[in-house]
């Protein structure tokens, strides 16, 4: 059993993995491209600080309304809103020109909604690991390792999506993201739940 919750951690840890580091380098990379087309600073202020705060919400939003939610029902509707934004952004901002600039306040509004769902993935399988490791000495291995690695995707971040930006332009950056929810639903969609869902207690801790 323990094998098999572990199997199913790295599925997990994995998918999520590649899909914080889409989101957040596009919501960087956006922020970027906002100031690149209006020259106004301010736009790039709002986009950091839109997602921050919509961050911060997650928390309150996961512990009232989706605790008792199957872990992968959740993680794919997170993923899935994750894919709807990045296609909603995609139009909006693909569409916009030098005459007719994105509407500010609508970009902001799907970059917010993007940002909850991702940061409600990271809260979900941080509830799940001392569920899934039950080794005290994995389990603080397990920890280390996903907040480490958080950190990391953070700090890379805003370096991946200014070199996106100035390389690829703003289609680079939608289209890693796209690429990047396409291949954590992939994860959550074929990691083994059922060897694991009959001994474990999905309710978060």
């Amino acid at each position: 059993m323990a094998k098999r919750s572990s199997r199913l951690f790295r599925y997990l840890w994995g998918g999520q993995l590649i899909s914080n580091l889409g989101t957040q380098t596009s919501l960087y990379g956006i922020g970027l491209w906002l100031f690149a087309q209006s020259g106004q600073l301010l736009d790039f202020g709002l986009v950091a600080m839109v997602v921050q705060a919509a961050r911060l919400l997650a928390l309150p939003l996961f512990l009232r309304v989706f605790p008792a939610w199957p872990p992968g029902r959740l993680m794919v509707l997170c993923h899935v809103i994750g894919a709807v934004c990045t296609a909603l952004l995609a139009v909006v901002l693909l569409g916009s020109s030098a005459d007719e600039p994105p509407w500010l306040l609508g970009v902001l509004a799907i970059q917010a909604l993007a940002a909850v769902a991702e940061a409600m993935l990271v809260v979900r399988l941080s509830s799940l690991i001392p569920l899934l490791i039950s080794d005290q000495e994995r389990l603080q291995r397990a920890n280390g390792l996903f907040a480490t690695v958080d950190g990391l995707v953070i700090t890379m971040a805003p370096f991946l999506g200014s070199w996106l930006v100035a390389s690829q332009g703003l289609g680079g950056v939608l289209l890693l993201d796209g690429i990047s929810f396409l291949f954590a639903l992939l994860s959550v969609v074929v990691a083994p739940w059922w060897q694991a869902s009959q001994k474990l207690d999905w309710a978060a801790p």
